[in-house]
This record gives C-alpha cells, sequence and structure tokens, in this order.
C-alpha cells in the first residue's frame, strides 16, 4: 500500500478514537511531513509515515496494483 492511500486510511482510523480530536498534516521542514494526533486531554503525538520498496519491487512510476486477500497470487 503506498503512501497516499495508507495515510487516508491512517487519518481515518485515528479520527474514529472517541479520544482523538484532530488529526493534521505538519510540515516539519528537511525532516519531512508528519501526521499530528491531538487527545481531548491537549496530548500531541506526532508521527512520520514513510515507505519503501527493494530496487527490484514497487514501479512508482505506474499506478499502484491494489490486490486484496482473495485475489489470487502469481508467482
Amino acid at each position: 500500500m503506498r503512501n497516499p492511500r495508507f495515510l487516508e486510511l491512517f487519518r481515518k482510523t485515528v479520527s474514529a478514537w472517541p479520544e482523538v480530536t484532530e488529526v493534521e498534516s505538519v510540515d516539519q521542514g528537511g525532516q519531512g511531513v508528519a501526521q499530528r494526533i491531538t487527545f481531548s486531554d491537549g496530548v500531541q503525538i506526532d508521527l512520520r509515515i514513510v515507505n519503501s520498496a527493494p530496487p527490484s519491487g514497487d514501479d512508482y512510476t505506474k499506478p499502484e496494483t491494489i490486490v486484496t486477500k482473495n485475489e489470487k497470487q502469481v508467482g
């Protein structure tokens, strides 16, 4: 799962928690973008979500191929 799709799922899932009041993207300059989670007690947690693939892995110049557990794997 590539970052854009994962981030959408992450925000939706975390936002559903009753104690979470906000989930926002925060630019941290040279360190990238963090997902800031703010809780009802005022605590904030910043998470940086990254992904990678081996050189022979996912080709990011092509659209993502979504595979579900019900689909037969080739190989």
